[in-house]
């Protein structure tokens, strides 16, 4: 249809509108120009944010640059023009306080793409997703007996670190598991920074679930005994 002809249907539709045409909104009609002069495209633009997050897919793996990390945990990272985030428990398997343990402001780093939510804008990212988990070789440790530094304490136990490095795995071990008599409070037993040997009774990756034991350490044999 040419814009003359189109200009010709705009004026002719006025006659059946009660108000004045100059009193109207502009009407956009494709391939014309609308009362207000103004020519049409024919395409409705999406957002600028829908626009560039066109062809992300979960399960993508992307490479981007940390833009921001905000004072709330959450990481932002620029991919291609889009902003997406990291929560801090995508950033690593081991425990971490803070985003800045992993991540800086400027870092390139190569990420999974979680979900692709584009009615919100919002495309979570994943760092752990792409390593290992720690957790599937701690598996095949049950049942040896390990030295580690009891991390925190708790009404219901202590806590030890079973692995060498500071932000390394740790697990409980409950009061029963402290001493072969009963055990109120954890710190009548143990201090906070102490080595303590536990057995290592279980771990399930799938509960991020590790039980310990360090009554049941001192029954056992030496063998395969290791301090972290």
């Amino acid at each position: 249809m040419s814009c003359s002809a189109g200009s010709r249907r705009i004026r002719r539709s006025w006659s059946a509108v009660s108000r004045p045409p100059s009193k109207m909104r502009p009407t956009l009609f494709n391939g014309m120009r609308g009362p207000a002069g103004r020519k049409c495209s024919g395409v409705v633009s999406a957002p600028p944010g829908r626009a560039r997050g066109r062809g992300l897919r979960r399960g993508q793996v992307i490479t981007g640059t940390v833009t921001e990390i905000a004072s709330f945990g959450v990481t932002f990272v620029d991919i291609g023009g889009f902003t997406a985030v990291i929560n801090i428990p995508e950033l690593s398997w081991r425990h971490i306080n803070s985003p800045s343990d992993i991540v800086t402001v400027g870092q390139e780093i190569t990420a999974e793409i979680l979900d692709v939510d584009m009615a919100s804008e919002r495309v979570p990212l994943s760092l752990k997703a792409l390593q290992a988990d720690p957790m599937q070789d701690l598996a095949r440790q049950v049942g040896q007996i390990v030295t580690g530094p009891v991390t925190k304490l708790v009404p219901f136990g202590a806590f030890v670190r079973i692995e060498e490095s500071e932000n390394g795995l740790e697990g409980p071990v409950h009061n029963i598991e402290l001493a072969d008599g009963h055990v109120e409070r954890p710190e009548d037993v143990v201090r906070l920074g102490e080595a303590l040997t536990v057995k290592i009774l279980e771990v399930d990756p799938t509960r991020r679930r590790i039980a310990l034991s360090h009554k049941q350490a001192l029954d056992g044999a030496p063998k395969g005994h290791r301090h972290t």
